[in-house]
Parts: structure tokens; C-alpha cells; sequence
């Protein structure tokens, strides 16, 4: 949780709103948040990733009111990632028991499409004893000054909550990396070149220069 504690990475953008401010934004914010809240994954069921707001400071909570996530000028809560993964090696482990169990009993080697049905089946009873895994990255948002935080690195992950902020919200955020600056105000790239102070080469030339005198 980068906001209250750990390594501080980050994404900033410049929120741009593409919507008349509604009259009651507490409420709108709310609302907005809940219709991508968290849902968790089903044991049971086919998908292996599910992603969606919690609140900041309780992760496991998508009750997601305003008093949970409102503080002073800030909007702030946490995109929670949860990924179920069940272990490969074990899934090639009980389907080899049971290969060899069937050629055992049948003399042959199974055929394909009933290898395939095993797997499925042997994958299904894996989920329900698996444990997803979970990653939160929390979002900042400054509703006075529209400055928004995306507290990650990975550019897959910046992408996607960019993608659900603008489209939960009707915002266009714009990029406010030194790299986006310079692109948006068309600098050619020479004169963006590192020099060679910025190296120390000045101080290596000097320095060089002493030795050999």
C-alpha cells in the first residue's frame, strides 16, 4: 500500500473530465466505484483473474461510501487484482497417476480426448483447494487540482486502471511522464539529449587531462 506505507512508484496523469461535474459528487463517485467494485473469483467457476475497487485502508471491503474514501480534497482507494493460479506441476502429477492407472486397468493408454476430459476434471477439484493470490495499487485522486496517482510500475496494470478511471468516471487522463511532456509539446528529441555534465564527462576529461600532465 504505497500511500500509507512501502516503496513510492508511481503513474501521474492530468485527469481531463469529459462530463459536466454532477450535483451531487459524493454520491456520483460512489456510485461509479461500486459498478466496478471487486467481485471475488469463484472456486468453482472458469475465470483465473478478477479486478475491481476496495477501499484503501480495508481491501477485503467494496462497501466503497464516501467516508471510506473521501479524504479532504482526495479521492483515494486501491485496485485489487486477485489471480488463481493452480500449480502445474501438480495438475501433470495427477494426470500422470491417473494414466497410468488406466493403462493398468485397461491395458492401453487412454485416448486422447478422455486425457483431456481428466484434465478438466482433475483442474476443477485443483481450483477449489487453491488460494488466489492478491495485489492492491492504490489511486490517488486530487478532485481540486484533477492530478491523478496510479501507484504501480507495471505498465499493464497502469493501463488497465487508466481504462477503468476513465471509463467509470468519464475522464481522459493524460500522461504526465517527462517523456509524454516532451512528445505532446513536439521538442525535437536533439534537444532533449543527456549532455555529457550530465555524465560527469567534463570531470573525466579533466581529470584525465591531470593524470597525463
Amino acid at each position: 500500500m504505497p500511500v500509507l506505507k512501502g516503496a513510492v512508484t508511481f503513474a501521474r496523469f492530468r485527469a481531463e473530465r469529459t462530463k459536466d461535474e454532477p450535483k451531487d459528487l459524493r454520491r456520483s463517485l460512489a456510485n461509479a466505484l461500486r459498478k466496478s467494485a471487486f467481485e471475488a473469483l469463484d472456486p468453482t467457476g472458469d475465470e483465473d483473474r478478477a479486478a475491481g475497487w476496495v477501499e484503501l485502508e480495508d481491501t477485503e471491503s467494496t462497501e466503497l461510501s464516501p467516508s471510506h474514501f473521501l479524504f479532504g480534497d482526495y479521492m483515494m482507494v486501491s485496485w485489487r487484482v486477485d489471480t488463481l493460479r493452480v500449480p502445474a506441476p501438480r495438475l501433470k502429477a495427477e494426470l500422470d497417476q491417473w494414466t497410468r492407472a488406466h493403462e493398468a486397468q485397461h491395458g492401453e493408454a487412454p485416448k486422447r480426448a478422455a486425457k483431456k476430459a481428466q484434465k478438466e476434471l482433475i483442474l476443477k477439484k485443483l481450483r477449489r483447494q487453491a488460494f488466489p493470490a492478491t495485489r492492491t495499487y492504490d489511486v490517488t485522486w486530487n478532485l481540486e487540482t484533477d492530478v491523478v496517482f496510479v501507484w504501480a510500475s507495471g505498465r499493464k496494470i497502469v493501463d488497465e486502471v487508466v481504462v477503468a478511471l476513465e471509463e467509470g468516471f468519464g475522464l481522459r487522463l493524460h500522461a504526465q511522464s517527462p517523456g509524454a511532456l516532451v512528445e505532446r509539446a513536439e521538442i525535437p528529441k536533439d534537444n532533449i539529449e543527456p549532455t555529457p555534465e550530465l555524465f560527469g564527462q567534463d570531470v573525466v576529461s579533466e581529470a584525465r587531462s591531470r593524470v597525463g600532465a
